[in-house]
């Protein structure tokens, strides 16, 4: 493993130093970072697409079915819903856009700090890199909540 190392570092010094090793490394890291962003803008905006297609569909559904003589022209509430999963859909999907910023602000700070040895943008990238973990942590932990949330609905009956 020692071979990988920049053999040419000080080995007691006290203040961080990114060798050539480690700037290649993360190099390739925000290539990746980018490659995840892209993916996550893709996945966010075919959600953004889905949401609001069902949204407009279930209301042209409604509409004809409240229109209908065969229904009486009552206005039903059973694709009420449906609606509201289309809205929290289209809630997820803008989430989905916030790691991909920071994911993209990390990437071209790296680059950038990295190809002209500037301390700030270096630093500054690894804010983002952070932000990044910090959310996708957050989202995690808010995900598992919903889940023990929706089984003690499912296996409890709904009894709170």
């Amino acid at each position: 493993m020692s071979n990988n190392l920049d053999s040419d570092l000080p080995k007691t010094t006290k203040e961080l130093i990114v060798s050539q090793t480690a700037k290649s490394r993360l190099k390739t890291s925000t290539v990746w970072g980018v490659i995840i962003a892209v993916y996550g803008f893709l996945m966010a905006a075919f959600l953004l697409y889905n949401s609001i297609s069902t949204y407009i569909s279930i209301s042209r559904v409604e509409r004809e079915m409240a229109n209908n003589p065969i229904f009486g022209g009552a206005n039903l509430g059973m694709f009420t819903a449906a609606k509201i999963m289309a809205g929290v859909m289209f809630v997820i999907a803008l989430v989905m856009i916030i790691p991909g910023v920071f994911l993209i602000r990390y990437a071209t700070l790296l680059r950038k700090g990295i190809n002209s040895n500037d301390q700030y943008d270096f630093d500054d990238s690894m804010k983002f890199l952070r932000n990044a973990f910090i959310f996708a942590g957050c989202y995690c932990l808010l995900t598992i909540v919903f889940i023990v949330v929706y089984v003690y609905g499912v296996v409890g009956g709904g009894r709170f």
